[in-house]
């Protein structure tokens, strides 16, 4: 009997303007053999990137986990002095 594993991923992005993006992916792994432990799970993420160079990350989930892992993660990026290339 052969052991096989299946990796099945579906993601979809939107861009929300010319600085902000939002996204959505589920993956879902079934069989055995392979490398990576059967599951389910959902991931989302936002980016808003500001002209003075700051940027926001709101991320939920995680898309390599075998399941969907209830964590919400902010992160807003402060740049300080003056933009490169200014």
């Amino acid at each position: 009997m052969l052991d096989s594993q299946f990796l099945r991923r579906v993601g979809i992005g939107a861009s929300l303007g010319r600085d902000a993006n939002v996204s959505l992916s589920l993956r879902s792994v079934s069989g055995t053999g392979g490398f990576a432990l059967p599951g389910t799970d959902v991931a989302a993420t936002f980016h808003r990137h500001w002209a003075n160079g700051n940027d926001l990350y709101l991320d939920f989930g995680t898309p390599a986990a075998t399941s969907t892992l209830d964590r919400f993660i902010a992160k807003y990026v402060l740049h300080v002095g003056p933009l490169p290339g200014t």
